[in-house]
């Protein structure tokens, strides 16, 4: 599964991060500039979101004041 990751920079318009391969149970590698970072968390949380469900097309996460995350299906 490709999953589109894009970061919110006006309200409702969104830049696109990247595009990553996940597999059908939700798991799959990031590249290093992730791995422990809040970034990664939500593209991981969110990957397993949408494999576990597949009638959601996307999913937003913020944690405080960091930028909204929006992770869906590419």
């Amino acid at each position: 599964m490709k999953i589109l990751v894009a970061t919110e920079f006006a309200p409702g318009r969104f830049s696109k991060v990247g595009v990553y391969h996940f597999r059908k149970d939700g798991t799959g590698e990031l590249p290093m500039k992730h791995n422990g970072r809040v970034t990664g968390f939500f593209i991981r949380q969110g990957a397993r979101n949408l494999a576990i469900n597949p009638a959601i097309n996307w999913v937003d996460y913020q944690f405080g004041t960091s930028p909204v995350y929006r992770i869906s299906r590419a």
